[in-house]
Order: C-alpha cells, then structure tokens, then sequence
C-alpha cells in the first residue's frame, strides 16, 4: 500500500471504530489518518516556541540582572557548631583479669660459697678453663685461665649446655666460666 492508503485505511478504521494495532503502530500515515479523523487536524503550534524562548530568555536575563545589582550575590552563612565535652567513662576491653606472676627480683644467689661480688679460684686438673662471650658451649672462647688464676663473679648464675654459668672479670677479660671449674677463694 502507498502511503496515502495508509491515511485513508486509518481514517476509513477511526470512522467504523476499528483501530488496527498494528498498522497504527508501523506506519506514521495511518496514525495521522486514524488521529486526524477522531480528533480533527493537528494544530500549529509555532507560539508556543515563541513563549517558551522568552520565558528562558527572561530567566537568564533576569539572573545576570539581579545578580549585577547584589540582590543574588551569595554570601556564605557562617554555620556555627557547638561540641559540648561529655565524660567518656572508659570500658574494659576484656571481661576478665588476667592475673600474670611479678618479674623475679634479682637476688644474690650463693652456690656453694660462689656468688655475685665473690672471689673464686679457677680448679681444672691441670687444664687451662676456656673464658666464653656467652652462656654456652657454642661460643668461640675469648681467653683461658690457667689452675688456680683468681677471678671475681659479677654476673649469674645462668643455666644451659647442662653447665651452670657464672660471668666473670679478670680485670683484662670479661666472659662466662662453668661453675664446674671453680671454688671459693681459701
């Protein structure tokens, strides 16, 4: 069908009140048929373009006007907020105590009359005693004493290597000694 048909099916349909769905859906020339036949022929509207061009026109110029006069020059308003301290009562972060032993206080110990501030003799078998950098037997030895060298204890006594270990001072060398090789200075 030409176009024209399509007009004239759609005002033929608006006259007998059968409106095909399709066909009003699909083609603009028998909407424009079946619409101009109900409703009359579409008015112009080419005012209406007019007025809402000044309407827009007016709302632009008006701003630019009463901005230039100060009348919408925006002022910043201060906003004050006011914080008022309240008491902040603490709350445990755990619902229990936990209770730990007090640290150990250092106290002078004496092993068989040797102890922190004695003077001790060193008693190998005719060796010499290997002074150590620290508590074990993993330390290369910093020095040896020979039988019967007089030291002073100023540290220990301390446990490993299965030896107990007291630190020592020649007045030269400080290091570590087993207990083993030493007795009270007669």
């Amino acid at each position: 069908m030409p176009n024209s048909q399509y007009y004239e099916q759609g005002q033929r349909d608006a006259e007998t009140g059968q409106l095909n769905q399709l066909l009003y859906h699909t083609y603009l020339d028998y909407k424009r048929g079946y619409d101009e036949r109900l409703y009359g022929p579409p008015r112009r509207r080419r005012w209406t373009w007019l007025w809402v061009g000044l309407i827009v026109a007016a709302a632009f110029g008006g701003g630019w006007v009463l901005r230039d006069r100060g009348i919408l020059v925006g002022t910043p308003t201060p906003v004050v907020q006011v914080v008022t301290p309240t008491n902040v009562i603490p709350t445990p972060t755990f619902p229990f105590v936990i209770a730990t032993a007090a640290p150990a206080t250092p106290t002078a110990v004496v092993v068989s009359g040797i102890g922190i501030g004695a003077s001790v003799q060193v008693s190998t078998d005719g060796g010499n005693l290997r002074v150590r950098p620290e508590p074990s037997l993993n330390g290369e030895p910093v020095a040896s004493l020979s039988n019967g060298s007089i030291v002073q204890i100023i540290a220990g006594p301390t446990e490993g290597d299965g030896y107990t270990w007291w630190q020592i001072d020649t007045g030269s060398v400080q290091g570590w000694v087993a207990a083993d090789f030493l007795e009270p200075q007669p």
